[in-house]
């Protein structure tokens, strides 16, 4: 959810400043999952689940001194996005762009290249966002021809993970915790000077102590069926349209 200050205050306060003066977070029983500023000095609000929301949502109403305060609104949905794999560098947007029309038979405009990661040995993968029936298109097709070559296609989930501390919503540089943990057993030392022979999930592990959840923990915290990461993931989904 977004948190912003209503417009006809001369000088707002922090919306941080304001639940924290107004709302005791542990006693009201408020679950936060992440916090993030956003523009407008606003404050984007995330939680695990909708009544986690909703309870959240029931105690900032019900305080009078936030109402008057906080304008509360929904996020605009967003189109999904794939990801094509192993493209030369060199390759133009343009190229690609009419590379996925004429799969699709459709026009290019209806394409974007939202950003683009750095692959192995010139290479690199274009991540694209679209209509939701394209992109299904796309990830249903599973391969695209480009410049006489086959290019694999997921869909991309824009997840923030650290390697540092292997949390997810932030990445390494912006890292606050003081140690560094192990993506294969979690504990206090560098995933490339790992020496168990058991897997355990840092992520996990957290999750059934401080949420008293009873996730499986014997996987790596980089597993793609981490039951943390699947959370991440419905989350993430839950931010897109799908219509």
């Amino acid at each position: 959810i977004l948190l912003y200050p209503k417009e006809d205050q001369e000088k707002p306060q922090p919306i941080r400043n304001l639940l924290q003066s107004e709302l005791n977070q542990r006693k009201e029983g408020i679950k936060i999952a992440a916090t993030r500023p956003i523009r407008k000095n606003g404050l984007a609000i995330d939680c695990t689940s909708q009544k986690d929301l909703q309870n959240f949502l029931d105690k900032l109403n019900a305080k009078e001194s936030l109402a008057k305060t906080i304008d509360i609104k929904q996020p605009r949905k967003r189109y999904p996005r794939c990801v094509i794999y192993d493209i030369r560098e060199g390759t133009s947007d343009e190229e690609v762009l009419q590379a996925l029309a004429m799969e699709t038979d459709t026009d290019t405009d209806k394409f974007k290249v939202s950003f683009k990661l750095r692959g192995k040995e010139g290479r690199n993968h274009f991540v694209i966002s679209a209509p939701p029936q394209l992109i299904q298109e796309l990830i249903t097709l599973r391969k695209i021809s480009l410049n006489w070559q086959k290019h694999n296609i997921r869909e991309h989930f824009d997840i923030k993970r650290c390697f540092k501390c292997q949390d997810f919503g932030h990445i390494q540089t912006n890292c606050k915790r003081k140690n560094v943990y192990c993506v294969y057993c979690g504990n206090s030392h560098p995933s490339s000077t790992c020496r168990n022979n058991r897997a355990q999930c840092l992520n996990c592990s957290e999750a059934n102590r401080n949420r008293r959840v009873k996730y499986d923990i014997n996987h790596f915290a980089s597993d793609n069926k981490c039951p943390v990461y699947q959370q991440m993931v419905q989350r993430y989904k839950d931010s897109l349209t799908y219509e």
